[in-house]
């Protein structure tokens, strides 16, 4: 979605968009697919949230908020779903019947991020207020209230086993907790050259990240240590050049996508066995290495003869 209230849908084999097509008058906040994967929501800056069929039909429009939405979420059984606002409020919603069931209140500034936890009845929420709160979805009270960042908090996101989660603010740092702990982050991630902006945990491999930032730059991160993986600086060639505001895994996990305010998505995955950085960067700039590398695996290629 974009900021003309445009939706695109693209093809994730040849990386070709299908189509494009008004889905609101304004622009688009925040998206999310069921965990059933038959549908879609979508929220724009004027508080609207709709619904949409996997076929991209609408299905249902309602006055959420007024303000902007910035985060969806769906609960584990698709039944309910959550949206966090610049209105300050986070509100539970029946997801049939579009009628909202609890508002969360306790944020006193914009809420930016919100996701419900993958098994329990719990719900995650991040805010300009510097704040990380944990709610009781059943009766909308707050189970605790976490000084997490020095500024805005922009992103948080659970671990698969609901065990822990990660958050990431405009102090440039990303910070992990143990949801029975959290007093103090059991680990602190530094690398970011400006605020992060956004965050996906891979989907099969909970204990890896991948974390986006306001001037086009990804990294990637194990769990256990402070240091990134790998990274992408914004403004370098073939990298995004200004914020990035989406990172998503495909369900497999082979691919990263991430959308960014230089109008562009661009689609990432792990280097081919046998080559290097180095390697990667002289095919972006249009030339080839003298030689190829060859893994000192024991691999043998498959023939027609096996």
């Amino acid at each position: 979605g974009n900021s003309q209230g445009e939706f695109t849908l693209w093809d994730g084999y040849e990386f070709n968009f299908l189509t494009i097509w008004q889905g609101h008058d304004q622009a688009v906040q925040s998206m999310t697919w069921s965990h059933h994967g038959e549908f879609m929501m979508s929220a724009d800056k004027t508080g609207i949230i709709k619904y949409w069929m996997s076929n991209m039909n609408e299905v249902k429009k309602i006055q959420g908020h007024k303000d902007s939405v910035r985060a969806l979420s769906f609960a584990p059984s698709d039944l309910k779903f959550v949206s966090g606002s610049d209105d300050c409020q986070i509100k539970l919603w029946d997801f049939e019947t579009g009628k909202e069931e609890r508002v969360l209140s306790g944020h006193h500034w914009d809420v930016k991020c919100c996701e419900w936890h993958p098994s329990k009845p719990i719900v995650l929420s991040g805010g300009k207020d510097h704040k990380v709160k944990l709610w009781d979805a059943r009766t909308g009270g707050c189970l605790d209230t976490i000084n997490a960042h020095k500024n805005t908090v922009r992103a948080c996101q659970w671990s698969k086993n609901g065990s822990w989660f990660v958050t990431g603010g405009r102090d440039q740092k990303l910070k992990l907790y143990d949801v029975r702990r959290t007093a103090e982050a059991l680990y602190q991630y530094a690398g970011h050259r400006s605020e992060v902006t956004s965050l996906a945990l891979h989907p099969f491999h909970e204990t890896i990240f991948a974390s986006g930032d306001h001037t086009g730059g990804i990294f990637y991160w194990s769990v256990n240590s402070e240091d990134p993986i790998a990274h992408k600086m914004g403004g370098d060639q073939g990298n995004h050049e200004a914020c990035i505001w989406a990172l998503a895994w495909h369900p497999l996990g082979h691919i990263l996508c991430s959308g960014s305010n230089d109008h562009t998505c661009k689609f990432w995955c792990r280097n081919r066995p046998g080559e290097g950085i180095k390697e990667g960067i002289m095919a972006a700039n249009g030339t080839l290495p003298p030689e190829p590398v060859e893994p000192n695996t024991g691999y043998r290629p498959r023939t027609e003869n096996g």
